[in-house]
């Protein structure tokens, strides 16, 4: 598992980058449950190290040996995300859901001028709508705040992309450029909070890389699906 294990730097490469994105809780405790995974797959290589060179122990015994180790360290795995990456996940849910509302496009308290918002935005809709969607799309990146906003809340229109084709239904504009325009919006709008949510996306990659690195080399060793090695595999 050795050489498997040896890639993990390339995980850790952009989390360095970003450190200083992180709140300090999640810097300590991501340094901690990844140097349990990695220790226990040292420890692992260890112990199965010493069974393959166990003089009393018969090819069959080492076989079940190895496999009970395996049958350990994967719940262990199991521990470590149910205990870490899950409740990551979940914080980095509600911080996406909290920045989605703040990019989302403001409604007036007031009921008169929400109605004359949204009639303007419906006027510029229709102006819009014959355009081919490359046209709306190029329009869409260098529009004014109102008009992406009307742009971005309008349902798909029909587009015939060839005479001899049937229109089909399509985005009024990218849903790539929407969500570029979005998340600039987010961070606009909260700045520390938009840092802090990059950051733990990358807390959470790294750590999720290096649980199913670590798993994916346990399962190449002691495939979990059909029980205990035939050969013991060769140590890096």
């Amino acid at each position: 598992m050795r050489r498997q294990v040896a890639e993990l730097p390339k995980l850790t490469a952009e989390l360095q980058g970003k450190l200083d994105l992180i709140p300090a809780p999640w810097v300590e405790k991501v340094a901690a449950a990844r140097g349990e995974v990695l220790a226990k797959a040292e420890s692992f290589d260890t112990a199965v190290a010493g069974i393959e060179r166990d003089p009393l122990l018969s090819s069959e015994g080492k076989r079940h040996a190895i496999a009970e180790l395996a049958k350990v360290f994967r719940a262990d795995l199991t521990k470590w995300q149910r205990e870490f990456l899950d409740p990551l996940r979940e914080r980095i849910d509600t911080g996406e859901q909290k920045q989605s509302r703040a990019a989302n496009a403001p409604t007036p308290a007031d009921p008169v001028t929400a109605v004359q918002v949204e009639l303007r935005r419906s006027e510029l809709r229709a102006a819009l709508a014959a355009l081919d969607p490359l046209e709306r799309d190029v329009l869409y990146a260098e529009a004014d705040p109102e008009t992406a906003l009307a742009m971005e809340t309008a349902m798909p229109v029909l587009f015939k992309p060839h005479a001899a084709q049937p229109a089909k239904l399509v985005p009024f504009v990218s849903p790539k450029l929407v969500e570029m325009r979005r998340r600039l919006r987010a961070q606009e709008a909260n700045p520390e909070a938009f840092r802090e949510l990059e950051g733990l996306r990358a807390v959470e990659r790294m750590y999720d890389g290096t649980l199913r690195l670590v798993r994916g080399a346990l399962n190449r060793e002691v495939p979990e699906d059909r029980g205990p090695l035939e050969e013991p595999a060769a140590r890096g």
